[in-house]
């Protein structure tokens, strides 16, 4: 393969990544930059394209480039692109209890997974993978955390109080990059879980979902993976585990999988621990019946605005 770092881009190769990144980010969508410079580099269509090496992020950077101006122009969604740096939370306001009425059913959401022995919960390595996965999830009713890492005592604390008040036994889908840390930090985390339920009802079991040693294997001949950092203190005996080498590229990013991809495969697990438990199970019927219990709510509102508010004009609206 050419190497793209010793030349310009041509007008046609130009035009072709943004052809490749629109059609990448139409398909994939929410997507973070990263997962579009690691599609774009996998993509047979862009065979001048390779992954950075070397400490160079030259095509990461002509990716974001060319994906920052198509967002710009609006050929693309602002939302479609999810940045995991941005940490800024705007707060919910109404300007009268009318509006407030209208809105609050959107906020009600059915608990579909109540009276199940057991339910799934997505955790994973990066905070910034969050907005990838979490529109998906919700819509079979299932929580997304982020570990951070190595969690802080913080964090695993505010998770074990989330699973107690659950008060059921939780499947803890482990989704994390496949490196020394994305192997050892999911050990660290379950150990500290159990520990915090110690002496409550709750159960937690850990599944590595993404990424497997199998995506590796697939992904190892392709530009999708990387080397194990040397300066790791985990990597030695990761390398040792897995009859690797320094020399071998055998790391896997969670933003190099596809993630629609990613995202089928939890959802066969959703699917799968929904029909196990209740086999006439359709989510079709969940999304009717939050449809009519919304409905109810916002009839319910309506009524109590009437009788509460009758009239909220201010003086300057007579």
């Amino acid at each position: 393969m050419t190497n793209f770092n010793a030349y310009k881009l041509t007008t046609v190769q130009d035009r072709q990544v943004k052809e490749e990144i629109i059609r990448i980010v139409k398909e994939q969508a929410p997507i973070t930059v990263r997962g579009v410079y690691y599609q774009c580099v996998l993509s047979e269509k862009l065979p001048f394209l390779s992954k950075d090496s070397g400490g160079s992020k030259r095509n990461y950077v002509l990716v974001q480039a060319r994906l920052k101006h198509l967002r710009k122009v609006g050929v693309i969604p602002s939302d479609a692109v999810v940045d995991p740096g941005y940490s800024a939370r705007a707060r919910n306001r109404w300007s009268s209890p009318e509006q407030f009425a209208q809105d609050a059913s959107l906020l009600y959401n059915r608990d579909v997974w109540s009276d199940y022995k057991i339910r799934p919960l997505v955790l994973l390595e990066k905070e910034g993978q969050i907005p990838v996965y979490e529109q998906h999830a919700a819509k079979y009713g299932v929580d997304v955390w982020a570990c951070k890492g190595y969690s802080s005592v913080s964090n695993l604390q505010a998770l074990a109080e989330h699973i107690k008040l659950l008060k059921q036994h939780v499947d803890v889908l482990v989704c994390a990059d496949w490196d020394p840390s994305g192997c050892d930090w999911p050990r660290a985390a379950e150990k500290g879980l159990k520990d915090l339920l110690s002496g409550s009802d709750c159960q937690v079991r850990f599944r590595r979902i993404l990424v497997t040693q199998k995506d590796m294997a697939l992904l190892q001949h392709t530009f999708g993976v990387n080397s194990a950092k040397p300066n790791d203190p985990r990597t030695a005996n990761w390398l040792n585990d897995y009859s690797c080498s320094l020399d071998d590229e055998n790391v896997v990013e969670m933003d190099a999988l596809a993630p629609n991809k990613a995202r089928k495969r939890l959802q066969s697990i959703y699917e799968r621990m929904r029909l196990a438990e209740d086999p006439r199970w359709d989510l079709s019927k969940d999304s009717e019946l939050l449809a009519q219990q919304r409905a109810k709510i916002k009839e319910a509102l309506a009524a109590l605005q009437k009788e509460q508010f009758p009239s909220t004009l201010g003086a300057g609206e007579k």
